[in-house]
């Protein structure tokens, strides 16, 4: 549970400044992790073994947590690969993009933080359409400007306060957002796959073309 509690927090924290380029100022970053460190305690997690004490503590864990990563990988049981599996197409049916684009996400994650020898156990098993690698880093790049992250805030909010005060209507949108998820992966998806091999294809043609003219 002190695992998947650094996850939500510092991993977190990590991710957003460092794969996606949020800017999170130095109290901001303090405050979720007070707020996690509560989540730690209604769960049951003891004091001593909350790792969301304070901010200097969840940085020197996740360092810890990182060096041990590729080990961890390497004798992880099947159980870990399937929690992770439930993980992202939950998250994906509550975020509308599809378990397709999570997958290419944390393709990039993973390979973005760990190096190739070390990275190959937790890839391994990530499956997605061909394309999504790059149209997933082009939007999580898209996520350095401000002009997006204040969309995605606004978004976010809205959400919040929609939770707060109209149960029914955010039930329904919850609902949309699901049905959203699952047309992509039924259908946006291998369409925007089929695309771009095509592309890549004609890409390719066109390359040997150019340079045959050239010779």
């Amino acid at each position: 549970m002190a695992e998947v509690l650094l996850a939500f927090s510092g991993f977190s924290v990590a991710m957003l400044q460092n794969l996606c380029g949020f800017r999170i100022e130095r109290d901001d970053q303090r405050h979720m992790i007070h707020m996690w460190r509560l989540v730690g305690y209604h769960l049951g997690i003891r004091d001593e073994f909350n790792v969301c004490r304070s901010l200097e503590f969840v940085q020197a864990c996740l360092k810890d947590f990182m060096a041990f990563t590729p080990r961890r990988a390497a004798t992880s049981r099947k159980s870990f690969f399937m929690l992770r599996k439930t993980c992202i197409e939950g998250l994906s049916s509550a975020i509308g993009c599809g378990n397709d684009f999570l997958y290419a996400s944390q393709y990039i994650a993973f390979t973005t933080i760990l190096p190739p020898a070390e990275s190959k156990e937790f890839i391994k098993q990530l499956k997605f359409a061909s394309g999504l690698e790059q149209l997933a880093n082009f939007l999580l790049r898209a996520l350095r400007y401000k002009y997006v992250q204040t969309i995605t805030s606004k978004s976010l909010d809205y959400m919040r306060k929609l939770h707060g005060k109209d149960r029914a209507k955010y039930e329904k949108v919850i609902k949309t957002i699901s049905a959203v998820s699952r047309f992509n992966d039924s259908i946006t998806w291998p369409v925007f796959s089929a695309s771009y091999q095509f592309c890549s294809f004609i890409f390719l043609i066109l390359s040997a073309c150019l340079s045959a003219v050239m010779k």
